[in-house]
């Protein structure tokens, strides 16, 4: 069964409260409608989540009306009937306006380079965390030198793990999983392909 717009755009607001202040969430929901997106040749019924400047929604609805809108705002996660997966600019948008944000894993300048080639963050390289921080989830891999977000991986340890294996000597172990880096968008140029805009959701968090 394919989940209604509304019931997906849930699942991402679901993400943000895990992992995002209310005042960030408050902000993204005030400034931003929520844009689905239908991804072509991806995975069935798989959609990319857009920001969108409220400023520019009437003029956006008027060219929905005769136009197919492909792409349009800021790309900020995916999401199909299992998950929301964030990408690195949600991340980004949090920190540059200055909002606390949990979910990120900081990394050594020699993890940053291992994981922008595709390889999984392992615990000798992880500097420090963000809380809340859960296992299993999605989190940001934050590059500790300058608080650039490089990408997402999937955390495999409980965070109190992390320290106990460093304890016990098991550095090569793997912390976060390799999901989604910037370099993505070189390597492959089809992860960016969206085929049009299918609903606007502009919603009122207070």
């Amino acid at each position: 069964m394919v989940l209604s717009s509304v019931a997906l755009i849930e699942k991402f607001i679901e993400y943000l409260r895990k992992c995002f202040s209310r005042e960030f969430i408050v902000h993204i929901t005030q400034k931003y409608c929520i844009g689905l997106a239908l991804r072509k040749s991806k995975p069935k019924h798989q959609y990319a989540v857009l920001l969108i400047d409220r400023n520019n929604l009437d003029t956006i609805q008027d060219m929905r009306k005769n136009l197919k809108v492909k792409f349009i705002g800021l790309l900020i996660g995916l999401l199909d009937n299992n998950s929301f997966t964030p990408l690195p600019p949600l991340f980004e948008l949090c920190i540059r306006n200055g909002y606390e944000c949990g979910c990120c894993v900081l990394v050594s300048e020699q993890g940053v380079k291992a994981f922008l080639y595709g390889n999984d963050i392992l615990i000798a390289s992880v500097v420090g965390i963000s809380k809340p921080v859960y296992k299993n989830d999605f989190v940001a891999v934050v590059d500790s030198t300058d608080n650039s977000v490089i990408g997402i991986g999937r955390l495999v340890v409980d965070d109190s793990e992390i320290e106990d294996k460093k304890l016990r000597g098991k550095m090569l172990d793997v912390a976060v999983e390799w999901i989604y880096d910037l370099g993505i968008a070189i390597r492959n140029e089809d992860f960016f392909y969206i085929d049009y805009v299918e609903t606007l959701h502009c919603l009122d968090i207070v």
